[in-house]
């Protein structure tokens, strides 16, 4: 797992093709980095446990806060929690609620069209 980011570069500022410009004048440069992690980033309760229960949890802390994969299971702990503490979905915490990773079946966590 990495991240992905591209933005538009001046050909001519491309090293690749010192001597030779390519006939576009601007080019599509596509960056990937992936086991990112600095002591800045902002990790909550709910970081933190999703973290700690991942399959590796010393690597790619960065793409555990933000990408897809981990995104719905972090909304997913916040969901359990305000469910538990308040009166967020009635008198009963959804028993789907308490399933890792069950956001992925939002549609039949709550039983609702979407």
């Amino acid at each position: 797992m990495g991240i992905n980011a591209a933005y538009i570069e001046s050909a001519q500022s491309v090293v690749k093709w010192p001597d030779q410009i390519p006939k576009p004048k601007e080019i599509a440069i596509n960056i990937q980095w992936g086991n990112f992690r600095s002591s800045l980033f902002p990790i909550i309760e709910f970081d933190t446990t999703l973290i700690v229960d991942s399959s590796y949890p010393s690597s790619q802390i960065f793409e555990k806060l933000i990408s897809g994969t981990y995104l719905g299971e972090t909304v997913r702990r916040v969901l359990l929690k305000m469910a538990q503490e308040s009166a967020l979905f009635g008198d009963t915490v959804p028993a789907k609620l308490a399933i890792s990773y069950s956001l992925r079946y939002l549609r039949s966590l709550f039983q609702v069209p979407i």
